[in-house]
This record gives C-alpha cells, structure tokens and sequence, in this order.
C-alpha cells in the first residue's frame, strides 16, 4: 500500500484570493468513525453441483490501511437461494485477521444464481449494507428436456436518472449517468430521449456497460421534462429536480497528472464558508476551507498524491454537511504479484503437480498470508473469476448494493477502456462505507461487537422480576475439546457478561450464584449466544434468471462422473453415501436400572431425584464404596483396602475437572452409570483406572422456566462452527491403479498458505479428469498489500504410467 504525503498534493483554486491548505484535524473531529473493518472471502470455485462444499479462506483486515487485525471475532455467513431464502447460517471464528471454513449445500438444490453473503461482529448490526456478497452458480445434473430460461425482450426494468455531484443544475450543461437494471439486479442494454413540454426531444441517451452510461443535458428553469424508452412504453422513470439555487461538483478533466474538478453555482452564495475534503477508506487526506465568490471554481488535485481504489471528493458548507460529492477510482494498483510455477506444463492422470511460489514482497516484510485453490476451469464461469480480493477490498466493500462482475470493470474492451468502465460505476454506485453522524454509534459497534463470544445474561427476583446486582457469578464451559471457568460479578441492573470466548461446537454451559449471605434464590436468565440472521433484500438479491444450457459441458463432464462412480460401487458391492459428522453418540435406553455387561451400576434419575442440591448427594448411599468429602468423591476400588478418584465423563466425553459435573441440575440429568472396569466403557489411560461415573444428559436439554433451581442455569449451546482438512488423496505405486474413480472439480484447497522469506510450496495429485486446470492465489501481506496471483497447466487422459 502506498503511503502518499498530504504535502504532495497540489490544489490550485482558479480565482485571485490564495487559500492555504488546513490540517484534517478540524474536519476529523465532524467525520465518521475513521475505522470500519474489512471482509473478504476467498471461495474455491464458483460452480458448484448440489451436496458439493465450498471452501472458503476469510480474510478480516482493518478498513484504512488493509492490515490484518489481530485479536478474536465473529464471521457470519449465509447462503441464500434464488427466491431470497437463507438456506444455511453459520459462525466462524476469526482469528488475527483469519478464518476458514466448509459450506455443505443441501443435495435437493435446484439450478440458480445463489449468493454466500458473510459479516463479521462488528458490522453485523450496521445490516445488509455492510455485509459482503459472492454470487455462486449452482446447477443440476437434469438437462436433458430442461427449458432454458432467457431473459424476454420486454421484462421489466428499472431506470435511474443520477446527475453528476447530486445536483442538476438549471442552465448549465450536466452530465447525467443513467442505471438500468432488470427485477434480478442485473444490467440491461436501453436507449431513450428526453422531451421537453412541447413534444420536443432535447436529448438522446444509450447504456454502454452492464446497464451503465451517461450523457450531457442542459435543463431550462420552470420546464417540465418526461423520459422516453424505447421497448418500454409504459416506462415511469423519475426525472431529477431542476435546481437553481444549489451547487454541485463534477469533473472537468482527466489528465495524465492530474484532475481537473469544479465547483458550480447558478448563482453566488453571498461569499459562504465552504470546505473541500478528499477521504479514502474513512481516510481525511486533504481539508481546505474557502468562500465561493464567484459561480465557478476550479480545482486541480495532482493524482500522484492518490492511493488505489475509491477517493470522494466533497463539498461541506461552514457547518460540515455534505453539499455534494464525486467519487473516483484511481487505477495506480500497488499489489503484490504472486509468481506460480509448476514443474511441467502438463500432465497424465493421477500424476503429482508440485507448486512453487515466490512473494516479492515476502522477501523484504517476511510473510504473506495466503489461500490457494486449483480447479477445472469448466467450474468457472466462462469470464474467469467474477470476483477477487482486488475487487473486492477496493470496490465491493466500498459501495452499495450488488456489483454484477466486478472484475469485469479492471478490463478493457474494444470501445471501452478499464477506466472508463469504472467511471461509469462511480457515478452510479452510492458510497456504502460513508456514516457521517452518529460517529459514536459505529465506535461503539466496532469497539464492543467483536470480541468473540459473548456469554451474557441476567440475574433477577424469581418473585418481583427484580434485577440482583453486584452478585458473584462463577460460569463453566466444557465439552471435549474446552474446560473454562470464568468468575464475575451482575452490574447494576443485573446483568453480567463473559467476553472474548473461543469456543468451538457444542459445549455446556453451568451457572452458578453467590450472595454475600450464601443465599441462591436468583433466577439466572441467558441470553441467545448469537443473533439471527440479518434479512434479505432486493437490493441485494442474487439475480433469478439462469440459463441451464450455458454449463452444458461441465454438467454432462459431471454426469458420465457420477455415472461412473455408481457403475464401480455397485460392481464392488460397496454402499455409497455422503460424509457423515458424528457430533455424539447417544446414550442407549436400557430402561431404569439397566446394565451392558452385568458390571455397571446404572442409575435412572427420576422426577422426584430433582430434589437433590447436587450429583454427589445423590450418588452418596446408592453407590457401594463411594464415599464425598466436601466436592470431593472417592471409590473403594476392587480389593476393598484404597480408595481412588474415579474419570468423570459427560454424554461419553472426558471431563477433566469433575466440577464441571458434579453441579449439574439433577434435571438435566438423565442417568448415571458407574464402573470400577473402564473396558466397560471402551476408555483406556491411566485417568480411567480409579473407575468411571458416567452421567448422560436428557438429549438437547437446558434448563427452562419450569426447571427453575435457585442460583443455577445450564444451557446446551453451540459454540463457533469448524471443518475438516481438505482431502486431496495421495497416489503411490500401491494405489495407482485402484478402480475407484476420481473426479475431483477442486484438486487441491490450502486456505492457511503462509510465505517464509518469500517463499512456499503445495503439492497434490491430478485426478481421472483430464481438461484445463487454474491456480489461484490470494491473500494479503502483514502490511495490508493485496496479494494476487494466476497460473494454468493441462491434464491429458493418458496412460497412468506416462
């Protein structure tokens, strides 16, 4: 990232009176909070078939300079089907500004344009404004007889008036950008007029770019204007307010060195205070105050003191309020190219692909962060990916709505430039990022929203509702991979608080109370661990149409797949089905006092055994040799003279420390079981030889409002989401001819590549499909440069041993 000097920038003001430039201090203290975050999600491919998974690397960055940020967050994803439905809402945890993780989508899927739309903590409750969005492409194998749906000539649409600067200024030229977009969001080709009150056309306009284009028109004070379309006849389209006692600014110019801007009046403002201030990312990079004396004024800004991506250039008046504003794009990209090579140019099936990676700017900072994926290319889109980390930091977090192709934009094509093309989106797209009140509001958001899981809840009067403050609380978490114990004290209004969680899938959670008289009569209430998904709306809504025939070859490619691998399943007699997560295993019902091999002791808690304050006092007097001191439980073992500490374990999972056990509600509880034997329970360590207290509880319980215990609450609750390692199978001599096909769309996924001194490797195996493979690299360096990097290799079906 270039770091440009506020002295670098040069503003020439056309006029006699000299105005010398001011610090951003005074405007910094009127502007938006100067940090939002950043998100980014790197996903393997974008076509996926129904049951597959998308993979995806997170990146979580700061919003001024790109750094990762360190510490712990929140990512929110959702998948959301054509019709706007959420089809899958997950947490991740983020982790010093990264995350991973495995989407599995549903196998009755139908064709359609679908999106993975993400947030973290700290933007989650700013909406769907500041959420980030990827189109995927999910198709069905059913294209034989498929109708194939194509936009008609006549679907409705939307058009969209925008002068330049906000403002359409009466008796001077503007030029107004027009946006036409089809009910899916998506660009639409049109061409129209402007008449006049008398039937006149006073001027013409045409899309030239996904719906996008502009054009130059002179409006007369007190005239009435409608808008004509041609093919849409019915066509209502809004035509801006002709002002005449406002400003606005637009460009003039665009030099190899320069900007030329100017301020517009139709009449002078009686010498009013004025600000210009240029931003970047929620940046102050220039603030001049000045006193429009005249009804123009130049201004010449030297673009060598730009940084990459989105710049907005306003015009406040003397109490800092917006008066108008132009963004623009600036192309000095500054991104650290990523060199792939691979050791041949093509390869045979089932042969390995060894990767070489060198980061320029590795060498000098000392590591990037990278994801790495390498797919058929029939499983992207025929452009090449829609959308990368470039795209996105620098234009999809920054401005509203859905950005169709966005990598389209940083091409040239024939009769219109890169540049141009941006342009365009400038002056159609609105600024997302940009909040200029309520800055304490976003502090706030950011500052509390992200800092991992939050255990929260409140402690009342079971009797009068009342809030319980400054009481002692003391919170165990556990399952098999966490034991944490927190200890705090409800504020004020009885509420309490336990931040900065990590907690990974299913734990739980026992709360406990202390008054300073030893008294439990407190009502504990806890709070949902997450919210609920943010709402889908049309603004960004994937788009509906979908044209089935366009994936023909890599739907037939993934038909004979699938046919193929059915024809060896069932010639080997094999059963086929998909990955399965055992989460747990459930206890089996062998009725009230049941045992599984005659030597375990197994206990039914019944309704009226919730009477009993703890475990231990409930275990004392039925268990033959087990004797409890205080929280401490000991059992006599087989030849009667020792006593020994017997494992705990909770619904089948190891528990390290029995406290966490032992104050469970006797009304979660389901059973008990104890053994001096631990085969009896296939658990093997030295922790098991001093026997085992097994306690299941009732499937999917928590305690609710009916199971009210004074001064404890348990709650089952479902921490971060996780995923596997990616599997990618190694081919030996001894495997090289198993019969089992491999068909792999995504052959290799890393989303945790990290450089040392400029350097990294990755190897895997090419599968049974021979065709056009693509490298893709992404990620960002320690200092916030984007990384990006491309490669390409071929696969040929020959023999296994060429």
């Amino acid at each position: 990232m270039k770091n440009k000097p506020t002295a670098l920038l040069f503003l020439l003001l056309l006029q006699s009176l000299y105005l010398s430039a001011q610090p951003a201090v005074q405007l910094r203290a009127q502007a938006p909070a100067p940090f939002l975050p950043k998100l980014y999600l790197h996903i393997d491919r974008e076509i996926y078939f129904p049951g597959d998974s998308i993979w995806f690397s997170a990146y979580y960055l700061n919003g001024q300079n790109l750094a990762p940020l360190t510490g712990l967050g929140k990512l929110y994803t959702d998948l959301i089907a054509p019709d706007g439905t959420v089809i899958s809402h997950k947490v991740w945890a983020l982790r010093n500004g990264k995350g991973k993780g495995k989407i599995e989508l549903p196998s009755d899927l139908n064709n359609g344009h679908y999106m993975l739309r993400s947030t973290c903590g700290a933007l989650f409750h700013l909406g769907e404004e500041f959420c980030t969005y990827r189109p995927l492409e999910i198709s069905t194998l059913t294209f034989n007889r498929e109708k194939t749906t194509v936009r008609e000539k006549n679907t409705q649409i939307a058009l969209d008036l925008l002068p330049e600067g906000g403002h359409l200024l009466a008796g001077i030229e503007n030029l107004i950008a027009i946006k036409a977009l089809t009910e899916d969001g998506l660009g639409v080709k049109v061409r129209g007029r402007i008449v006049d009150g008398n039937g006149k056309e006073v001027a013409t306009f045409h899309s030239s770019y996904k719906g996008l284009g502009h054009f130059h028109f002179v409006p007369e004070a007190g005239e009435t204007y409608r808008i004509e379309v041609d093919g849409f006849p019915g066509l209502h389209v809004a035509m801006p307010a002709i002002e005449t006692q406002k400003l606005k600014l637009f460009m003039v110019s665009e030099g190899p060195e320069d900007l030329l801007l100017r301020v517009q009046t139709v009449a002078p403002l009686q010498n009013q205070k004025l600000h210009f201030a240029i931003l970047h990312r929620g940046n102050i990079l220039f603030h001049q105050s000045f006193q429009l004396k005249s009804p123009s004024v130049d201004l010449r800004i030297e673009k060598a003191a730009l940084s990459a991506g989105i710049h907005r250039f306003l015009i406040l008046d003397e109490f800092f309020r917006p008066l108008s504003e132009r963004l623009y794009f600036n192309k000095d990209l500054d991104i650290n190219e990523i060199e792939i090579n691979t050791d041949r140019t093509t390869y045979s099936c089932r042969k390995p692909v060894e990767l070489s990676l060198t980061d320029p700017e590795g060498k000098q900072s000392g590591f990037s962060r990278l994801s790495l994926s390498v797919v058929n290319k029939n499983a992207m889109t025929e452009a090449g990916p829609g959308e990368n980390i470039l795209t996105a930091l620098l234009l999809g977090t920054e401005l509203k709505g859905y950005l169709e192709g966005p990598a389209d934009f940083f091409n040239d094509e024939a009769g219109l430039t890169s540049s141009e093309k941006l342009d365009l989106l400038m002056l159609t797209q609105g600024w997302r990022s940009y909040r200029w009140a309520d800055p304490d509001v976003i502090n706030d958001t950011i500052q509390n929203r992200d800092n991992g899981i939050c255990l929260t809840g409140q402690l009342q009067n079971p009797l009068t509702k009342w809030s319980v403050p400054n009481i002692s609380i003391n919170a165990k978490i556990f399952n098999n991979i966490h034991y944490i114990e927190l200890n705090g004290i409800s504020d004020e209004e009885g509420r309490f608080m336990f931040s900065h969680l990590d907690i990974c899938d299913t734990a739980s959670v026992l709360i406990n109370t202390f008054t300073r008289k030893r008294r439990k009569n407190v009502l504990i209430s806890l709070d949902p661990l997450f919210p609920e998904t943010i709402s889908v709306s049309r603004a960004y809504h994937p788009g509906k149409s979908f044209d089935a025939a366009k994936h023909i070859a890599l739907r037939q490619q993934q038909y004979f797949n699938e046919k193929e691998l059915t024809d060896y399943l069932l010639a080997t007699g094999s059963l086929y089905i998909d990955e399965v997560q055992i989460v747990k295993k459930a206890p089996s019902d062998d009725g009230p006092y049941g045992t599984l091999n005659g030597s375990i002791l197994s206990l039914k808690v019944t309704e009226k055994d919730h009477k009993y304050p703890s475990l231990l006092t409930y275990l004392q007097g039925r268990v033959s040799g087990l004797q409890v001191y205080g929280d401490m439980i000991v059992i006599r073992d087989k030849s009667g003279l020792n006593y020994t500490t017997p494992l705990f374990l909770l619904d089948e999972t190891r528990i390290l420390d029995h406290n966490a056990v032992i104050y469970i509600p006797m009304s979660d509880i389901d059973k008990v079981e104890v053994s001096m034997d631990p085969r009896d329970f296939a658990i093997s360590g030295a922790d098991a030889t001093g026997g085992i207290i097994a306690v299941y509880t009732k499937k999917g319980a928590s305690l609710g409002p009916s199971d009210y215990i004074p001064g404890l609450a348990s709650k089952i609750i479902a921490g971060y989401s996780t995923c596997g390692e990616f599997y990618s199978p190694r081919y030996t001599p001894n495997n090289l001819d198993n019969p089992q096909p491999d068909h792999r769309l995504t052959l290799y996924w890393d989303p945790d590549l990290l450089t040392e001194k400029g350097k990294a490797e990755a190897s895997f195996f090419s599968s049974d499909d021979a065709g056009n493979y693509l490298i893709q690299v992404e990620g960002i360096t320690g200092t916030g440069k984007i990384c990006l990097g491309t490669a390409a290799f071929k696969v040929y079906n020959l023999p296994k041993e060429q």
